[in-house]
C-alpha cells in the first residue's frame, strides 16, 4: 500500500519512533505482502519480484544518534540485455548508518569539526522517527544491475568484418599496365 509522507511515496513503509527502541537496541524482521510486491515491482522496473525481505537492527548510540544496520534481499526476474530472455536473480543489499537528529549537527562547534572517510553515512533524524521498510527498498534498489545479463549470454557481434581495399591495389594495376 503506498503512503505519502510528504513527498516521497513509499510502498513499503515501516515507520519506527527511535523513542520505543529498547537501549540494547531493536530486531526487525520485514515480509513485503502481495500488493507491497506488487507495487515495489513498478517502481523498480522489474519483469517481476517474486519476494522481498529485510532483517534491520536499530541501536542507540545516544539520545540524539542511532545506528541502523541490516540486510533487504528478494528473488527478481529481469529481462536479460543481450539475449531480451527473462531471467531470475537473487539480490542481497547490506547497509549500515548513523541517524542523527538535525540539531546535534547545528550545535556542533564549528572552529574544529574532524571529518573521517572511514565513518558510516550520516542522515538526519527528522521527528525521531525512521522509515526502515523505504531505507531497506533504496539499498535494495541499489544492487539491481541497469544492465542485467543472464549467465552464459554473450553479445555476438553479426556484422560481418568490413574489408577495407588496399589503396595501393591501384597503384599496382596501374604499374603493370
Amino acid at each position: 500500500m503506498k503512503k505519502n509522507i510528504g513527498k516521497i511515496v513509499s510502498e513499503f513503509e515501516h515507520i519506527v519512533r527511535v523513542d520505543n527502541v529498547a537501549p540494547s537496541g531493536q530486531h526487525f524482521k520485514l515480509d513485503a505482502n502481495e500488493e507491497q510486491i506488487s507495487a515495489l515491482e513498478k517502481r523498480l522496473g522489474l519483469n517481476k519480484l517474486y519476494n522481498f525481505s529485510a532483517e534491520i537492527d536499530i541501536h542507540p548510540v545516544n539520545k540524539r544518534k542511532f545506528k541502523v544496520s541490516g540486510i533487504a534481499y528478494g528473488k527478481i526476474s529481469q529481462i536479460c540485455s543481450v539475449s531480451l530472455n527473462p531471467f531470475d536473480d537473487e539480490v542481497k543489499a547490506e547497509f549500515s548508518l548513523v541517524y542523527q537528529e538535525e540539531i546535534e549537527a547545528m550545535n556542533t562547534n564549528l572552529k574544529e569539526i574532524e571529518v573521517s572517510f572511514e565513518d558510516e553515512e550520516i542522515e538526519d533524524l527528522i521527528d525521531r522517527q525512521i522509515d526502515i521498510g523505504e531505507l531497506a527498498v533504496q539499498y535494495f534498489s541499489l544492487e539491481i544491475d541497469p544492465f542485467p545479463r543472464a549467465k552464459g549470454a554473450v553479445f555476438e557481434d553479426r556484422i560481418a568484418p568490413f574489408e577495407k581495399e588496399n589503396p595501393f591495389k591501384v597503384l599496382e594495376k596501374l604499374k603493370k599496365s
